[in-house]
């Protein structure tokens, strides 16, 4: 059943409320729970009030009449933070809610990643807030909202800590809730208007995300998203885990005519049982990108035309997958520099089948010499391209 609507959610104006991570999303909550009543804020990051940006927003919300304390503490260190929060026992009220936002990317294909790296991008997720957890049991929560990401859900290449990460905030939100406490994760795509994608100006991490089947969302949404969370924390008849942001409608090519395939995780039996809404038109959508790159091979001139024809497409294929700037991928470098592992080569090698009907090895893309010397390969094994063309006549 649908629930009634109890009108806007308010904050007490006698309670504090815990927000972990200063970022675009961070700042973005304080605003809206300012709005909605909250009058004492707590903010748990590294930095601190360092930040010109957070000086800027604590004399903001100051002229509303909201206090706001930046503690400079790092939340996966468990007795720093419980210093932290005894040394403001005296001048903020008692603690009533919880928003655990923190996060670190460290990005890096997981054959080449440190244990360092792991780490980094772990840490946030598992010991802080694990640390958030102990350090609040003994005080009567309103609320215990994590930010998680539906990357822990789908998985993401290039992301194994931060998936890791988010799928531990996603069981630990459904161990407090089987203890009797209140908790909501909370596991968020894309938002477009703040955060990382809204400070990206080239645009190549919405591009990335959305061709892995990522939905983005406004600002306005996320903060109605928030809302539910917090009202449905403490319940013990709603599920404990929100995800958010996932398309289920096939994916269609961008305005360069590339086609885009269906994402990973969609051939997973785990999602089989989502409804792909919209497949007819996206479809056709995606079925006008495939027919401009085969018509343009098989109305080759020539074996250098059917070479060009694939290495721009193939530059715009790996600019998506790899999230880098077309510029940077030079024809003339080998796969090897540009950071292409097997499990991209394997999508290279797929997207090569449908879509230029050419069976290349996942060892040719890997210890091949050059992208052009790739393109090659790929214009003589094509079966749209003329037999005489390719064998040099």
């Amino acid at each position: 059943a649908i629930p009634a609507s109890s009108g806007p959610l308010t904050f007490q104006e006698d309670a504090s409320y815990l927000i972990t991570g200063f970022g675009g999303l961070g700042r973005s909550m304080a605003r809206w729970m300012a709005s909605r009543g909250a009058k004492n804020l707590i903010f748990a990051s590294r930095s601190g009030d360092g930040r010109p940006e957070v000086r800027e927003l604590i004399d903001e919300l100051a002229e509303v009449g909201t206090r706001v304390k930046a503690l400079a503490v790092d939340i996966t260190n468990g007795p720093a933070l419980d210093a932290a929060k005894r040394g403001i026992t005296d001048i903020f009220p008692p603690l009533r809610g919880v928003v655990q936002a923190a996060m670190v990317l460290d990005d890096a294909i997981f054959d080449n990643m440190s244990l360092e790296s792991f780490n980094t991008g772990i840490r946030p997720k598992v010991q802080g807030t694990w640390n958030l957890h102990q350090s609040t049991l003994n005080q009567p929560l309103d609320f215990f909202v994590i930010m998680a990401s539906s990357v822990g859900v789908l998985g993401n290449s290039g992301q194994a800590n931060y998936s890791a990460g988010n799928a531990y905030e996603d069981a630990l939100a459904q161990y407090r809730r089987s203890q009797g406490l209140p908790a909501m994760s909370v596991d968020l795509g894309m938002i477009l208007s703040v955060g990382a994608v809204a400070q990206d100006s080239t645009g190549m991490i919405r591009n990335n995300l959305e061709s892995k089947g990522f939905v983005g969302i406004e600002e306005d949404e996320f903060l109605a998203i928030l809302e539910t969370s917090i009202r449905e924390s403490p319940s013990s008849s709603a599920a404990g885990q929100m995800i958010t942001g996932i398309q289920t409608q096939p994916t269609v090519p961008g305005d360069d005519g590339v086609p885009v395939d269906e994402p990973f995780w969609k051939s997973s039996p785990v999602f089989s049982h989502l409804p792909k809404l919209g497949a007819r038109s996206s479809g056709q959508s995606n079925n006008v990108g495939e027919q401009s790159i085969q018509s343009l091979l098989k109305g080759a001139l020539s074996l250098n035309d059917a070479v060009t024809v694939i290495i721009d497409a193939m530059t715009i294929k790996l600019s998506r997958s790899l999230m880098m700037d077309i510029a940077e991928l030079d024809p003339t470098r080998p796969t090897s520099a540009f950071g292409i592992d097997s499990l991209v080569a394997v999508e290279l090698r797929n997207w090569f089948q449908k879509h230029m009907k050419a069976d290349i090895a996942v060892f040719e893309i890997l210890q091949t010499n050059s992208l052009q010397t790739l393109a090659f390969r790929v214009a003589e094994k094509s079966s749209l391209v003329e037999n005489s063309l390719a064998d040099g006549q």
